[in-house]
């Protein structure tokens, strides 16, 4: 949730006097859901399940007032500013890897706010994994390391996107898409509806077994490049545009 609705109000639904037709069909539909099954299994989902209520208050920002997004939005902000970053895309990822709880911890071995896996850890210097400030200074300077993987020519608003694919599935898969996607017809600089349709075929053996890095399960990416920028765009509506210009000017200095 990007944020509070405010308090409790009556629902109605709002219907033409001349279309009383309607309005039988609407509150026979009403009447049979609020009995029903399906009604019964949401309510008790989003309204009694006090595991679900907690897991959608992880979502809720609380402090907008603040212009703060989660309570690590100031170390965010210092290392975004030194790579060239939009600070809320990072935060929106963080989201995305860890649902803001620095001690989480993947079957596969990945660490902390960023999910860093000990052998990219190491690879970017950070000497304590566990450590959110250290954490979230290796996450984003991995970023930085993967962007640099792409074509300079390649837009600045589509590298961020291929960036993020490489941080889920591997600058690898990624490449490997983006030649299959020139093969199929699609525009290899371009992330949404070309490379990424491209990416999900690397699952099919018809594809894979012609790739450099052979099988990836090419959906995983896809669907974590577009909930990151979901958030995102929620974010970028939410907070200010003085950060908005703070941190364009902050990506052409990196430059």
């Amino acid at each position: 949730s990007a944020f509070s609705v405010g308090e409790k109000r009556k629902q109605a639904v709002a219907i033409r006097n001349n279309n009383p037709l309607l309005l039988e069909a609407v509150n026979a539909f009403i009447k049979k859901s609020r009995g029903s099954e399906f009604y019964n299994v949401l309510f008790n989902k989003y309204f009694k399940s006090r595991k679900s209520i907690r897991q959608l208050a992880k979502g809720r920002i609380e402090n907008l007032d603040q212009n703060q997004l989660s309570p690590w939005d100031d170390i965010v902000r210092k290392y975004t500013d030194r790579y060239g970053f939009d600070w809320r895309l990072a935060v929106a990822q963080i989201y995305q890897e860890s649902r803001f709880d620095p001690k989480v911890k993947s079957f596969a071995g990945a660490v902390g706010l960023m999910q860093l896996l000990p052998r990219t850890a190491r690879s970017m210097g950070v000497k304590n994994i566990e450590d959110p400030i250290h954490n979230i200074e290796g996450g984003i300077k991995y970023l930085d390391w993967l962007r640099d993987r792409f074509p300079k020519d390649m837009p600045v608003s589509e590298k961020i996107w291929f960036t993020l694919a490489s941080y889920n599935a591997g600058v690898g898969h990624v490449r490997d898409a983006r030649r299959l996607a020139r093969k199929l017809g699609h525009d290899p600089q371009r992330w949404f509806g070309h490379v990424e349709n491209a990416m999900k075929l690397l699952s099919r053996k018809k594809y894979y077994q012609r790739a450099r890095y052979g099988y990836v399960d090419g959906n995983e990416p896809v669907k974590y490049v577009r909930e990151i920028k979901a958030r995102y765009d929620a974010y970028t509506r939410l907070a200010s545009g003085v950060d908005s210009a703070r941190s364009l000017r902050a990506y052409a200095q990196a430059q």
